[in-house]
């Protein structure tokens, strides 16, 4: 049988169709660089994770970190959030103002994904790289700009007492600056105990920031000695693309900060092509995981977390891709040179082998991309030439244990396939993990969520933060459980950028939310009705009382499409607004008074819209207009439906609920209303009903409701009708 190759190998080789042998051994005394591992980028693309219920939550990170079992991964780099889209989402930052830079909160998934890592893989190596700054820090001093820094790593170890590997010295595909690295930075974090911290970069996209500090570093030996690892974005398929024969040959640690996803076949030669041209000794992939419920980057990554409402996930050949490197390796083992180097001259094909500095353990893994090859092995220096345990992979089947190989007087012969994939080792464990996998179910709907079982700095489920950052929150009039957009501009360019989107199935024709504007224009809040993503319509309101149906263009400028004035606003409220669909027509409503229209039809995929401001949402509803039921209620059956109620406590302590007789309920209809708690339970019945001018009261005494929210239920003929409402 014949198998082909890819990986570094210390062997003698006998390759059929090349002239004579190729010969390569294994030796225990060759020289070779440390290798750092293979690992992921998150940054917005973990972000569904979270969402998942237990024990699936955990089988997925198992799949990701967990040795020995799926992607084994022994590295990975986080993004240090800022509120600011990162290609596929926004992520939190750790210090929203300069007051949280000596307090940092761990904010996000990153800070929780690296200590879920460390609990399956305390050998994992942990990095961290910003995309973008919140505007306080890019336009502050250098010093506040370290201090901020450094705060991410006092963060990580405060809250986990994790101590962070590496930190990128510049933001994520842009410059640099030698003097902010040297003079500011290094000192920063040495001064406030953090001298673990190694320095990363300069993490940028093209062949000419190789060049560039190289340069450096050459220009300055004080530059060149704070940074501890050069590193950047590069893949294979863009040969010629990496660092220099003089930065290979200068011993820095070098590595791939950022290859991308191209293909089972591409990533197993890749990360073997990292090490034989330019001797990277660790390799980063965005992205790793599919764990992002939008973006134009889906569809890739070794797995697929698409749906944490039904468990299901999907194990991608991807996996197995990386598996057959860091299921027989680990961060620490050297590279053997002589047994590291391409078929010929096919950089497609190549192999790399690797040592257990701390035992006489060695792998080898086998990229081939070609026709099939023979392997001939001789193992010396020391090396365990015990039974050699085979796994290979090929395009029929993935990840497959084969017999074992016994070498005779510590040589070996192994025959490759084309186009496969080999790892053959002196270590075991190896395994192809497995859970059981719920079916796949689109989202129940509608998608309601009331922000109750939430508390405070959570992120609720289900919302993918796309710019800005969004957390429940305990505030506004009544002090309510609600959701929170966080992050505030500094000036008023960011007018209506932040946004969190929902993943939604079926047919939508209504969004609702109950809305407390935090301060005035240019606050404001939105409703998008249309989800073009850089283009989005909606329905947007003021503390002023100003609504307006508006186009909004490259994030910021408004095209108003349809508006006016509420009379007696009070801005200092909560109002529930409201979008509806139906025959061809967009409705708009405030506290159930429909304010507008305009010409449109509602996409399936409605989100919310925020300025950089405080701003307060609740009661969040994106469906078809049926009612969704109450969360953990035994009344779950009750409809919910918006009318126009007030809840309020009158002389000595009397409280009494009131609303606007509905159209076309007769006057004489008898009517009841009742008050229920967050979970459901009946608290208070009353059948006082007085009619004045249209409005209908009901007087429930001195009942013992204390400050709170309700859920404030009408009963009449015809007519089953409930809304929450906040008691002072």
């Amino acid at each position: 049988m014949f198998h082909r190759i890819r990986g570094i190998i210390a062997l003698s080789l006998v390759i059929p169709g090349m002239a004579g042998a190729v010969n390569v051994t294994i030796s225990g005394t060759d020289n070779g660089r440390i290798f750092h591992g293979i690992g992921l980028v998150s940054a917005g693309t973990s972000s569904t994770i979270p969402d998942y219920s237990e024990p699936y939550r955990s089988n997925i990170l198992d799949y990701i970190f967990k040795p020995r079992f799926g992607m084994s991964l022994q590295r990975m780099r986080v993004e240090i959030g800022s509120g600011i889209n990162s290609t596929s989402a926004s992520e939190p930052s750790h210090a929203i103002t300069p007051g949280e830079i000596a307090n940092p909160v761990p904010r996000g998934l990153e800070f929780w994904l690296i200590n879920e890592a460390k609990k399956r893989n305390p050998k994992i190596e942990t990095e961290a790289c910003n995309w973008s700054l919140p505007p306080w820090v890019w336009q502050g001093p250098k010093q506040q700009k370290a201090d901020y820094y450094s705060s991410f790593v006092k963060c990580l170890l405060n809250t986990y007492g994790i101590n962070l590997d590496y930190l990128n010295f510049n933001t994520n595909e842009a410059g640099y600056d030698v003097d902010f690295v040297k003079n500011y930075l290094r000192p920063t974090l040495d001064r406030n105990g953090y001298s673990f911290v190694k320095l990363l970069g300069p993490d940028m996209y093209n062949v000419a920031c190789w060049s560039t500090i190289e340069a450096d570093m050459n220009a300055d030996a004080a530059f060149r000695n704070v940074v501890d690892v050069v590193a950047s974005h590069f893949t294979p398929w863009d040969d010629d693309n990496g660092p220099s024969a003089a930065q290979i040959a200068s011993g820095k640690m070098l590595g791939s900060s950022e290859m991308h996803n191209s293909g089972f076949q591409n990533i197993a030669w890749g990360l073997n092509y990292n090490y034989v041209k330019y001797r990277c000794v660790f390799t980063e992939v965005w992205y790793v995981v599919d764990a992002m419920y939008f973006g134009p980057w889906q569809g890739g990554g070794g797995m697929g977390c698409k749906q944490p409402w039904s468990g299901n996930y999907v194990i991608r050949d991807l996996t197995w891709a990386y598996a057959h490197t860091t299921q027989f390796t680990e961060p620490g083992w050297k590279y053997l040179d002589n047994a590291c180097a391409y078929f010929g001259s096919d950089r497609t094909s190549s192999y790399v082998t690797l040592r257990d500095t701390g035992s006489n353990n060695w792998s080898m893994i086998i990229a081939n991309s070609g026709a099939a090859q023979t392997i001939s092995g001789t193992i010396t220096g020391g090396l365990s030439t015990g039974t050699i345990h085979v796994w290979k992979s090929d395009a029929n089947s993935k990840f497959i244990r084969l017999p074992d190989i016994t070498p005779a007087s510590g040589s070996f012969t192994l025959d490759c396939s084309a186009n496969s994939v080999y790892s053959i080792t002196t270590t075991t464990g190896q395994q192809k993990g497995s859970y059981t996998i719920p079916a796949p179910a689109n989202q129940p709907m509608p998608l309601f969520d009331d922000y109750e079982s939430y508390s405070p700095g959570q992120n609720p489920k289900y919302h993918s933060h796309q710019t800005g950052s969004w957390e429940a929150y305990i505030g506004g009039p009544g002090n309510r459980k609600c959701l929170r957009q966080i992050h505030k501009s500094l000036d008023d360019r960011y007018t209506i950028q932040a946004s969190v989107m929902f993943p939604t199935y079926g047919t939508v024709n209504q969004i609702s939310a109950d809305v407390y504007v935090d301060s005035l224009p240019p606050c404001r809040v939105m409703l998008v009705t249309n989800s073009g993503y850089n283009d989005p319509t909606g329905f947007q309101l003021q503390k002023n009382g100003r609504w307006s149906f508006v186009k909004v263009h490259d994030w910021n400028i408004d095209s108003v499409l349809a508006g006016g004035t509420i009379g007696g606003f009070d801005g200092g409220a909560w109002h529930a607004m409201k979008v509806t669909s139906s025959g061809g027509t967009l409705h708009f409503f405030v506290d159930g008074v429909q304010v507008g229209t305009y010409p449109g039809t509602m996409s399936s995929g409605p989100w919310l819209r925020s300025s950089y401001h405080y701003n307060l949402f609740d009661n969040l509803y994106i469906g078809d207009g049926s009612p969704p039921t109450y969360i953990n209620s035994p009344a779950a059956s009750k409809p919910l439906h918006d009318f126009a109620v007030k809840l309020r406590r009158v002389n000595s302590g009397r409280i009494v609920a009131s609303f606007i007789r509905p159209p076309g309920m007769a006057a004489c209809a008898e009517m009841y209303v009742e008050v229920y708690d967050m979970r459901g339970r009946l608290l208070a019945t009353s059948t006082n009903a007085q009619s004045e001018s249209g409005v209908v009261s009901f007087d429930f005494g001195t009942s013992a409701l204390g400050p709170g929210k309700y859920y404030v239920r009408l009963r009449a003929q015809g007519f089953d009708r409930s809304a929450q409402f906040v008691l002072l």
